[in-house]
């Protein structure tokens, strides 16, 4: 209505969000690059997660022994296999410096993306403003912006653990709503979760924390109990379609 204010956390118009994600963007990129391309050397932990990649793409035997052997959860190991493939300037005797670089790019391809689950739950927590300043933040600090353009995990791990929540928002948001498709924010929160998981094993907590408030919505009567039972049951089915072959394959 004419001289009403606009709710809190919506974009006003949402044309100036997009800028605003852009020019996160556009921070991130330069910060990343720049850190990237003046490493001296990679972190020392980078190495184990370089060998599980060149295992997992160049195998000597079943990839699914070894992953079942390896301490290292394989989410990160694989994704830099993947990154390998586009990785162009190294020469056939330098495989093992472009997977050491396509380490590098795989976690800071995943610190770039950051900035948008950053970006939304503040958004949704304040204003847009705040959004920005706290994709910054994850963008500028120097330990996470370091630790996001080297050879570790933390970059994907973040990212999914972000967009984990970013989703679990979302849908706490709509949740009073009488459409049951607002469940699918659930799931895509459910499979960010699964995806951690699958990075490092502080995933498991996830799913546990958005059971704990689903639980307080239940005793607060946010929506009917039948829904919020079946929203977990679609989170833990989302979790459990990603995390479940790996925790059975390692018992």
């Amino acid at each position: 209505m004419p001289g009403s204010k606009p709710n809190r956390g919506e974009p006003l118009p949402p044309i100036l969000d997009r800028w605003r994600l852009m020019l996160l963007l556009t921070i991130s990129l330069i910060v990343h690059f720049a850190i990237i391309k003046n490493s001296a050397m990679t972190a020392r932990d980078s190495i184990g997660f370089v060998r599980d990649a060149w295992n997992y793409k160049y195998p000597d035997y079943s990839r699914l022994a070894y992953m079942k052997l390896r301490p290292q959860h394989p989410g990160y190991p694989v994704m830099i296999a993947v990154v390998s493939n586009f990785v162009p300037g190294f020469a056939e005797d330098q495989q093992p410096l472009k997977m050491l670089r396509s380490a590098q790019v795989a976690s800071a391809l995943c610190g770039i993306l950051l900035v948008f689950p950053v970006f939304w739950i503040a958004r949704a927590w304040a204003s847009s403003n705040v959004g920005l300043v706290a994709g910054l933040f994850v963008t500028v600090l120097p330990v996470l912006a370091r630790d996001t353009s080297d050879g570790l995990s933390d970059g994907p791990y973040l990212l999914f653990v972000c967009c984990s929540l970013a989703f679990g928002v979302k849908g706490l948001r709509v949740l009073a709503s009488s459409r049951w498709g607002t469940a699918i924010w659930f799931a895509l929160a459910g499979i960010s979760a699964g995806l951690g998981y699958l990075t490092r094993p502080e995933g498991l907590v996830l799913p546990i924390v958005a059971a704990l408030v689903l639980l307080a919505c239940l005793i607060g009567r946010v929506a009917k109990p039948l829904k919020l039972l079946s929203h977990f049951a679609i989170l833990f089915a989302g979790f459990a379609m990603c995390a479940a072959p790996y925790m059975l394959l390692i018992g």
